[in-house]
């Protein structure tokens, strides 16, 4: 989280970034969703949210949204589950 760069024309602000970072919204069990267009960063913050996430001792899978189509869901349970690539 600390090696986001928020100067770029990514349009992304600090301030929600870092609350996201608190893991609150995991707690809550809430999701997150992270749109914009092709080679943004969505995959490296996202990354960076589940790292933070493991790191306050949350689970977490990575699933890319085409294998998961193509596989069940494994019978673990996880805190998190981030699902990349939809396009």
């Amino acid at each position: 989280m600390e090696d986001i760069d928020y100067r770029t024309q990514r349009g992304m602000d600090k301030s929600p970034m870092m609350s996201l970072a608190s893991c609150w919204w995991i707690q809550d069990h809430r999701g997150v969703l992270i749109t914009g267009p092709t080679s943004e960063g969505k995959t490296s913050i996202t990354c960076a949210l589940a790292r933070k996430a493991y790191l306050e001792g949350y689970t977490a899978i990575y699933k890319r949204l085409p294998d998961l189509l193509r596989e069940e869901l494994a019978e673990d349970k996880a805190n998190l589950l981030v699902l990349d690539d939809w396009g």
